[in-house]
């Protein structure tokens, strides 16, 4: 995640893994705080 704005964020991913026919076989979830502008994690 980049972030773009001007000031320092907040940010949270959750992601759900699927099988191909549909059955979820598993979740992710990761956070971060205070990320500078324009920096990456």
């Amino acid at each position: 995640m980049t972030n773009h704005s001007g000031k320092a964020s907040n940010y949270m991913v959750q992601v759900e893994f699927l099988e191909a026919s549909g059955t979820r076989i598993g979740e992710g979830i990761a956070a971060t705080n205070g990320l500078a502008p324009n920096r990456t994690r």
